[in-house]
């Protein structure tokens, strides 16, 4: 982005560039034209505030300038009135500078019918400068005309009186408080186009964040749409390879002549079941992704989260001989069931992958006054945790596991924006013994008040029941 500053006309206090002038012209009527407004009516009440000094203090021509005064309030309200018309709003500045004009050349009549130069008038001729040159957003060129033709009513007004010392006092008095106010006006229009330009330069990194923001959404959406596809076209064709390896592997259509085409078909078996879950998890992933998969959260029990998720994972305990030690105490939470009981399910399988032989998986669950956890720890080799981050965040498989199956990755990402979609929290840590310990947690307030341990479930005895009527 361009960070050249526009260039200033020093003298007017305008930009340079007529265009950027003009702009700068309809964001002034756009965004301050009902304070300058509001500004104007304050003007116009306390110029009619002089009213009661007018008929307490005057001696000469005291009906003729509170009719004059009366009359100005009236037009007054009615030109300000005008300025919430389109044609108003465009000449908005003109017509306050009138307005200022107006007022400050009524006051200057007012004085010379009076004959005297009373200081509460031309002190009301300096106040009527001030607020409608520094508080409305009149153009430092169009303030300058106004004061001029002000001061020379005003200089008109008392030359009949002579070079008195009152008169001689009113000048100075007048003069340098349109000097001061000349000044002021010039330093808040260049501030007020510096202004102008930093709302420019932030509008435009608005919308450059937009830009991107509707790009990388767009491209959220095209990929997950590419992995809906995808996803389905694998999942027919792997079905049937599925249940043909399974047939020829069962040996449906009558024994093989080869023992080994048995073998093979048991790896043709096993290889499509594994890819039929990995092409499952993408797809669920993917949806999750994009929004399509609304929570439907239902009241569980950590318990019955961790017995569906050890029921499909039987096969793989008992053939590494791993031992299961499970939390004595569970909660009951409000959760989708379906999506959390895959999450930890994914954990579950991460650490039966992980372990060695005859190794521990040890379950837990923990809680405090905000939060209810469940810990799942193992004895493998352990995880890169440096390299989680990126794992968590992306379908790309990291080669960097320390001898980790990279079906783990896919799973950590599942598991990763389950937990999130939940709003709950998900974390890895190294254990002791060099194995990793994986902390599911979530929020109480978004789940049940209570947090109540479910009656009945705080031994294993009933977890082991479930687990083998399960399997």
């Amino acid at each position: 982005m361009d960070t050249v500053k526009p260039a200033k006309n020093r003298i007017t206090a305008t930009f340079a560039d007529p265009e950027l002038e003009k702009a700068y012209q309809g964001y002034s009527r756009m965004f301050f034209a009902d304070k300058d407004r509001l500004m104007l009516y304050a003007a116009v009440a306390i110029y009619g505030l002089f009213v009661f000094l007018d008929f307490f203090v005057l001696q000469n021509a005291r009906t003729e300038i509170i009719s004059i005064r009366l009359l100005m309030m009236v037009g007054a309200i009615g030109i300000i009135w005008m300025t919430r018309l389109e044609i108003g709003k465009k000449y908005f500045q003109e017509i306050a500078c009138f307005l200022m004009t107006m007022a400050g050349v009524s006051i200057a009549f007012m004085i010379w019918l009076e004959g005297s130069v009373s200081p509460p008038y031309y002190v009301g001729l300096v106040m009527t400068a001030m607020i409608m040159t520094n508080l409305v957003r009149i153009y430092f060129m169009l303030s300058i005309g106004a004061l001029s033709l002000i001061y020379l009513s005003f200089a008109l007004a008392v030359a009949p009186m002579g070079w008195t010392n009152y008169v001689y006092a009113a000048h100075f008095f007048t003069a340098s408080s349109f000097v001061l106010i000349i000044i002021s006006s010039y330093i808040m229009e260049i501030g007020r186009r510096d202004e102008y330009i930093q709302y420019r330069e932030n509008q435009n990194f608005a919308g450059q964040l937009q830009d991107m923001y509707d790009d990388a959404k767009r491209s959220i959406k095209r990929k997950n749409a590419v992995l809906n596809t995808l996803t389905h076209i694998f999942k027919t064709p792997l079905h049937q390879i599925i249940g043909y390896a399974q047939i020829l592997e069962q040996e449906s259509l009558g024994p093989h002549e080869a023992t080994e085409y048995k073998e093979f078909s048991s790896n043709i078996h096993a290889a499509g079941q594994g890819l039929l879950r990995t092409v499952q998890r993408i797809l669920t992933y993917s949806r999750l992704d994009s929004g399509s998969i609304k929570l439907s959260r239902q009241s569980t029990t950590t318990a019955e989260l961790i017995d569906c998720a050890l029921s499909r994972l039987v096969d793989d305990i008992e053939t590494k001989k791993l031992e299961l030690e499970k939390p004595e105490r569970h909660f009951r939470i409000k959760v989708d069931g379906a999506l959390m009981e895959q999450a930890v399910y994914e954990l579950l399988a991460n650490a039966v992958e992980a372990s060695p032989e005859k190794g521990t998986i040890r379950i837990s669950t923990e809680e405090t006054d905000e939060t209810v956890s469940l810990v799942i720890t193992d004895q493998g080799t352990g995880i890169d945790l440096g390299k989680l981050d990126e794992i968590e965040n992306t379908l790309e498989r990291t080669e960097e596991f320390l001898g980790v199956s990279d079906k783990i990755s896919l799973g950590i990402t599942l598991t990763s924006k389950i937990v999130q979609i939940h709003t709950g929290k998900l974390s890895f840590v190294h254990a002791g013994d060099g194995g990793t310990v994986a902390r599911l947690t979530l929020n109480r307030q978004e789940n049940e008040a209570a947090f109540k341990e479910p009656a009945g479930a705080t031994g294993t005895d009933r977890q082991d029941a479930a687990l083998k009527q399960a399997s």
